[in-house]
Protein backbone atom coordinates (compact mmCIF):
# COMPACT_ATOMS: atom_id res chain seq x y z
CA UNK A 1 0.00 0.00 0.00
CA UNK A 2 1.63 3.24 -1.15
CA UNK A 3 0.17 6.54 -0.05
CA UNK A 4 0.05 9.42 -2.50
CA UNK A 5 0.88 9.84 -6.18
CA UNK A 6 2.75 12.36 -8.27
CA UNK A 7 5.90 14.41 -7.84
CA UNK A 8 7.28 16.05 -4.72
CA UNK A 9 5.83 19.57 -4.65
CA UNK A 10 6.25 22.54 -2.34
CA UNK A 11 2.63 23.56 -1.77
CA UNK A 12 3.27 27.09 -0.65
CA UNK A 13 5.74 27.90 -3.42
CA UNK A 14 3.60 27.17 -6.47
CA UNK A 15 1.51 29.83 -8.15
CA UNK A 16 -1.67 27.72 -8.09
CA UNK A 17 -2.15 25.80 -4.81
CA UNK A 18 -2.61 22.04 -5.08
CA UNK A 19 -5.97 20.64 -4.04
CA UNK A 20 -5.90 20.06 -0.32
CA UNK A 21 -2.71 22.02 0.23
CA UNK A 22 -2.93 24.91 2.68
CA UNK A 23 -2.76 28.25 0.95
CA UNK A 24 0.56 30.06 1.32
CA UNK A 25 -0.29 32.34 4.21
CA UNK A 26 2.03 34.15 6.55
CA UNK A 27 1.24 36.15 9.65
CA UNK A 28 3.70 38.55 11.23
CA UNK A 29 3.14 39.11 14.90
CA UNK A 30 4.42 42.04 16.96
CA UNK A 31 7.27 41.31 19.39
CA UNK A 32 6.04 39.46 22.44
CA UNK A 33 2.85 38.19 20.82
CA UNK A 34 2.12 34.48 20.93
CA UNK A 35 1.34 32.65 17.66
CA UNK A 36 -1.98 30.83 17.83
CA UNK A 37 -2.80 27.72 15.75
CA UNK A 38 -5.86 27.83 13.51
CA UNK A 39 -9.07 25.99 14.37
CA UNK A 40 -7.89 22.98 12.32
CA UNK A 41 -4.55 22.77 14.11
CA UNK A 42 -3.50 21.01 17.26
CA UNK A 43 -0.83 21.70 19.84
CA UNK A 44 2.72 20.62 19.11
CA UNK A 45 2.46 18.40 22.17
CA UNK A 46 6.04 19.27 23.12
CA UNK A 47 6.88 22.10 25.52
CA UNK A 48 10.57 22.27 24.58
CA UNK A 49 12.77 21.08 21.71
CA UNK A 50 14.12 17.53 21.87
CA UNK A 51 17.92 17.52 22.32
CA UNK A 52 19.60 18.75 19.14
CA UNK A 53 16.32 19.63 17.38
CA UNK A 54 15.31 23.11 16.23
CA UNK A 55 12.17 22.07 14.31
CA UNK A 56 9.77 19.94 16.33
CA UNK A 57 6.13 19.07 17.00
CA UNK A 58 3.51 16.38 16.51
CA UNK A 59 1.78 15.70 13.18
CA UNK A 60 -1.32 13.50 12.93
CA UNK A 61 -2.07 11.97 9.52
CA UNK A 62 -5.44 10.24 9.01
CA UNK A 63 -6.22 8.68 5.60
CA UNK A 64 -9.46 6.67 5.47
CA UNK A 65 -11.55 5.74 2.44
CA UNK A 66 -14.27 3.28 1.48
CA UNK A 67 -16.08 2.27 -1.70
CA UNK A 68 -19.09 0.11 -2.54
CA UNK A 69 -20.06 -1.56 -5.83
CA UNK A 70 -23.02 -3.73 -6.90
CA UNK A 71 -22.71 -7.49 -6.52
CA UNK A 72 -20.84 -8.93 -9.44
CA UNK A 73 -18.64 -5.88 -9.96
CA UNK A 74 -15.07 -7.26 -10.19
CA UNK A 75 -13.79 -4.39 -8.05
CA UNK A 76 -15.97 -5.49 -5.14
CA UNK A 77 -16.32 -3.28 -2.06
CA UNK A 78 -13.91 -2.33 0.66
CA UNK A 79 -12.18 0.18 2.86
CA UNK A 80 -8.64 1.32 3.65
CA UNK A 81 -7.22 3.15 6.64
CA UNK A 82 -3.89 4.68 7.58
CA UNK A 83 -3.35 6.52 10.86
CA UNK A 84 0.08 7.95 11.65
CA UNK A 85 1.34 10.10 14.50
CA UNK A 86 4.77 11.55 13.77
CA UNK A 87 6.82 13.07 16.56
CA UNK A 88 8.97 15.42 14.51
CA UNK A 89 12.45 16.33 15.74
CA UNK A 90 14.69 17.85 13.07
CA UNK A 91 17.99 19.72 13.07
CA UNK A 92 19.52 22.05 10.49
CA UNK A 93 21.49 20.22 7.83
CA UNK A 94 25.08 21.44 8.25
CA UNK A 95 25.55 21.14 4.47
CA UNK A 96 22.47 23.15 3.50
CA UNK A 97 20.84 26.21 5.04
CA UNK A 98 17.45 25.26 3.55
CA UNK A 99 17.25 21.64 4.70
CA UNK A 100 16.50 19.87 7.95
CA UNK A 101 17.63 16.36 8.88
CA UNK A 102 16.40 13.84 11.43
CA UNK A 103 17.37 14.42 15.05
CA UNK A 104 15.43 11.62 16.76
CA UNK A 105 11.98 11.70 15.11
CA UNK A 106 9.64 8.76 15.80
CA UNK A 107 6.29 7.57 14.50
CA UNK A 108 3.39 5.32 15.42
CA UNK A 109 1.44 3.91 12.48
CA UNK A 110 -1.55 1.64 11.93
CA UNK A 111 -2.77 0.35 8.57
CA UNK A 112 -5.90 -1.71 7.91
CA UNK A 113 -8.14 -2.72 5.05
CA UNK A 114 -10.92 -5.01 3.90
CA UNK A 115 -12.20 -6.31 0.55
CA UNK A 116 -15.29 -8.28 -0.45
CA UNK A 117 -15.71 -9.57 -3.99
CA UNK A 118 -18.42 -11.86 -5.39
CA UNK A 119 -16.72 -14.78 -7.10
CA UNK A 120 -18.32 -17.27 -9.49
CA UNK A 121 -21.68 -17.46 -11.25
CA UNK A 122 -24.99 -18.55 -9.72
CA UNK A 123 -25.55 -21.06 -8.28
CA UNK A 124 -21.82 -21.49 -7.61
CA UNK A 125 -21.06 -18.14 -5.99
CA UNK A 126 -19.31 -17.14 -2.82
CA UNK A 127 -17.94 -13.98 -1.27
CA UNK A 128 -14.20 -13.63 -1.45
CA UNK A 129 -12.92 -11.80 1.60
CA UNK A 130 -9.50 -10.31 2.31
CA UNK A 131 -8.52 -8.29 5.37
CA UNK A 132 -5.28 -6.90 6.72
CA UNK A 133 -3.97 -4.89 9.65
CA UNK A 134 -0.65 -3.89 11.10
CA UNK A 135 0.81 -1.52 13.65
CA UNK A 136 4.16 -0.16 14.76
CA UNK A 137 4.71 2.00 17.85
CA UNK A 138 7.36 4.66 18.54
CA UNK A 139 9.62 3.55 15.71
CA UNK A 140 12.60 5.78 14.96
CA UNK A 141 12.79 7.16 11.44
CA UNK A 142 16.58 6.81 11.58
CA UNK A 143 16.59 3.13 12.57
CA UNK A 144 18.08 0.81 9.96
CA UNK A 145 15.63 -1.95 8.88
CA UNK A 146 16.15 -5.24 10.70
CA UNK A 147 13.90 -7.16 8.31
CA UNK A 148 15.10 -7.59 4.69
CA UNK A 149 11.56 -6.88 3.47
CA UNK A 150 11.27 -3.61 5.40
CA UNK A 151 11.68 -0.71 2.92
CA UNK A 152 12.63 1.59 5.78
CA UNK A 153 11.50 5.09 6.74
CA UNK A 154 12.83 8.62 6.37
CA UNK A 155 12.01 12.20 7.30
CA UNK A 156 13.32 15.55 6.08
CA UNK A 157 12.08 19.10 5.55
CA UNK A 158 12.77 22.22 3.52
CA UNK A 159 12.03 25.68 4.90
CA UNK A 160 12.59 28.77 2.72
CA UNK A 161 11.83 32.01 4.57
CA UNK A 162 12.37 34.10 1.42
CA UNK A 163 9.52 32.25 -0.32
CA UNK A 164 7.45 31.73 2.83
CA UNK A 165 7.37 28.01 2.01
CA UNK A 166 7.79 24.90 4.11
CA UNK A 167 7.44 21.23 3.17
CA UNK A 168 7.80 18.12 5.31
CA UNK A 169 8.50 14.73 3.74
CA UNK A 170 7.95 11.72 5.98
CA UNK A 171 7.96 8.16 4.63
CA UNK A 172 6.93 5.39 7.03
CA UNK A 173 6.77 1.60 6.91
CA UNK A 174 5.19 -1.16 8.97
CA UNK A 175 4.41 -4.87 8.75
CA UNK A 176 0.83 -6.06 8.48
CA UNK A 177 -0.86 -9.47 8.51
CA UNK A 178 -3.12 -10.23 5.55
CA UNK A 179 -5.74 -12.99 5.58
CA UNK A 180 -7.61 -14.29 2.52
CA UNK A 181 -10.44 -16.81 2.74
CA UNK A 182 -10.52 -20.01 0.71
CA UNK A 183 -13.15 -18.65 -1.68
CA UNK A 184 -10.88 -15.86 -2.91
CA UNK A 185 -7.57 -17.71 -2.88
CA UNK A 186 -8.61 -21.28 -3.62
CA UNK A 187 -7.07 -22.06 -0.24
CA UNK A 188 -7.13 -19.87 2.85
CA UNK A 189 -3.90 -17.95 3.32
CA UNK A 190 -2.32 -15.75 5.96
CA UNK A 191 0.79 -13.76 5.08
CA UNK A 192 2.87 -10.94 6.53
CA UNK A 193 3.80 -8.10 4.21
CA UNK A 194 5.46 -4.71 4.57
CA UNK A 195 3.70 -1.54 3.47
CA UNK A 196 5.25 1.88 3.08
CA UNK A 197 4.55 5.30 1.69
CA UNK A 198 4.78 9.04 2.23
CA UNK A 199 2.34 11.19 4.11
CA UNK A 200 0.76 13.41 1.47
CA UNK A 201 -2.25 15.71 1.17
CA UNK A 202 -2.79 16.79 -2.43
CA UNK A 203 0.64 15.51 -3.51
CA UNK A 204 3.79 14.02 -2.02
CA UNK A 205 4.89 15.94 1.03
CA UNK A 206 2.99 18.09 3.51
CA UNK A 207 2.90 21.85 3.04
CA UNK A 208 2.67 24.21 5.99
CA UNK A 209 1.58 27.82 6.51
CA UNK A 210 4.14 29.87 8.43
CA UNK A 211 3.40 32.20 11.32
CA UNK A 212 6.38 34.53 11.75
CA UNK A 213 6.95 35.88 15.24
CA UNK A 214 9.77 38.44 15.45
CA UNK A 215 10.19 37.59 19.13
CA UNK A 216 10.41 33.88 18.20
CA UNK A 217 9.78 31.07 17.85
CA UNK A 218 8.03 30.77 14.47
CA UNK A 219 5.25 28.22 14.04
CA UNK A 220 4.14 26.20 11.01
CA UNK A 221 0.52 25.12 10.75
CA UNK A 222 0.32 21.75 8.96
CA UNK A 223 -3.50 21.55 8.71
CA UNK A 224 -4.85 20.03 5.48
CA UNK A 225 -8.06 18.25 4.49
CA UNK A 226 -8.63 16.52 1.13
CA UNK A 227 -11.92 14.64 0.55
CA UNK A 228 -11.97 11.57 -1.67
CA UNK A 229 -13.90 11.67 -4.95
CA UNK A 230 -14.66 9.36 -7.90
CA UNK A 231 -16.88 6.96 -6.00
CA UNK A 232 -14.90 6.87 -2.78
CA UNK A 233 -15.99 8.19 0.60
CA UNK A 234 -13.62 9.51 3.22
CA UNK A 235 -10.75 11.96 3.31
CA UNK A 236 -7.13 12.66 4.12
CA UNK A 237 -6.82 14.89 7.20
CA UNK A 238 -3.60 16.33 8.58
CA UNK A 239 -3.31 18.34 11.78
CA UNK A 240 -0.52 19.65 13.94
CA UNK A 241 1.77 22.62 14.52
CA UNK A 242 5.55 22.54 14.20
CA UNK A 243 7.76 24.99 16.07
CA UNK A 244 10.95 26.44 14.57
CA UNK A 245 13.07 27.47 17.51
CA UNK A 246 16.56 28.71 16.76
Amino acid sequence: MRRGVGTFLVCAAVAIPLAGCPASSVQTLPPGATPQPTAQSSSTGQASPPPGAVLYGVIRFDDHSSFSNPLGDPNGSGDDGVLITANVALARDPDSDADFIDAGSTYTARTEGHREVQIGVDPNTCMGVASWAGEVTNKKFSDSPTDPDDPGSSITAIYTPELNSFTLWADTSNAQVKSINACMAGTATTTTEWVSGPMGCGGFGLGGAVTVNPAGPDQIDMACTLPYTNGKAGSVTVSGVLTLNE
